[in-house]
């Protein structure tokens, strides 16, 4: 015969069964931080990229913006380098398609 648990059981059970929650929860929280960090982290070497004295390595750095369609951020450092004093990173730059609200302003300043 099953007796009812105590009130003491369903307590220790429920935190049991707590654990693989909390645990998922801290584990995707920290994937979240870390997918954060490494996103900045290529941020801040596409904007090192576009003060580089190195003008292939400039010209580089404004090439790449070209693989985040979409991302007004890009687009606004693209139109940046259209004003660039060397022609290599203009050119980088004019040659990209960003599809962003700002690539009217990329179009533009390229004519």
């Amino acid at each position: 015969m099953d007796f009812p648990a105590s009130r003491a059981d369903r307590t220790h059970q429920a935190k049991v069964a707590a654990w693989p929650v909390c645990l998922l929860f801290l584990l995707s929280a920290a994937v979240s931080a870390q997918a954060q960090m490494r996103q900045e982290q290529a941020w801040e070497l596409l904007e090192s990229g576009q003060s580089e004295d190195s003008v292939s390595r400039h010209a580089a750095a404004v090439s790449a913006l070209g693989l985040l369609l979409g991302n007004a951020r890009a687009a606004q450092m693209a139109t940046k380098a259209l004003q660039d004093k060397d022609p290599r990173v203009r050119a980088a730059a004019a040659s990209l398609r960003l599809s962003t609200p700002s690539q009217t302003s990329i179009d533009e300043a390229i004519r």
